[in-house]
């Protein structure tokens, strides 16, 4: 029963996030949307702060281990690029909305209080951005890619077609999730691949 209640405060907590943002929301209008009060609230958590690092720190981590296994896996350069392209917007989907809470605040503001957190959400950053660049990085070594863009703009170019959708997406109103991934690597891999 606690940890049912507990995901629950999560998306409700998620929910009004997405909505107000982390500075505009309030402990109270939290409660609400979880159907309770202010005081039954910190029987789960310790503050608002803890709150948000709960409601997106389980969907980041899954992310940097996705990005890494397929970096890591057998396929060519071009595979691994459209999968990592697909599955996070599969993610998006999936942990909507607690990922677009994540990338709308500036989470160094938002936590600085915690710093631990912080590091930890910049470590998992740089090792999601080295997981893309190196597969770009792959492809351009062996031929199969070829840019005159340095390979860290390229995967900023990357990761920034999917996390954008933030200010757009709304799960089950249009194309689905997995359907923009593949186009957007569509769009990505014609530019990069090499003409035979």
């Amino acid at each position: 029963m606690y940890d049912e209640r507990r995901e629950q405060l999560l998306r409700a907590a998620a929910k009004v996030f997405r909505a107000k943002g982390f500075h505009a929301t309030s402990v109270s209008e939290i409660a609400a949307e979880f159907g309770s009060d202010r005081a039954s609230l910190y029987y789960y958590v310790g503050s608002k702060e803890e709150l948000f690092e709960m409601v997106v720190e389980q969907a980041v981590l899954e992310n940097v281990q996705m990005a890494e296994q397929i970096r890591d896996g057998a396929e060519e350069p071009g595979a691994k690029l459209r999968e990592i392209l697909i599955a996070l917007m599969r993610s998006y989907d999936v942990n909507f909305p607690q990922l677009f809470v994540f990338l709308q605040e500036d989470t160094g503001r938002l936590t600085g209080k915690d710093e631990a957190w912080s590091n930890r959400m910049q470590e998992w950053s740089r090792r999601y951005f080295q997981a893309v660049r190196d597969v770009i990085q792959t492809g351009i070594d062996s031929g199969v890619f070829a840019s005159v863009l340095p390979v860290a703009v390229i995967a900023q170019g990357v990761v920034g077609m999917v996390s954008w959708s933030h200010r757009w997406y709304q799960p089950g109103s249009g194309v689905p999730a997995e359907e923009i991934g593949a186009r957007f690597a569509d769009t990505l891999l014609g530019g990069l691949e090499r003409s035979a």
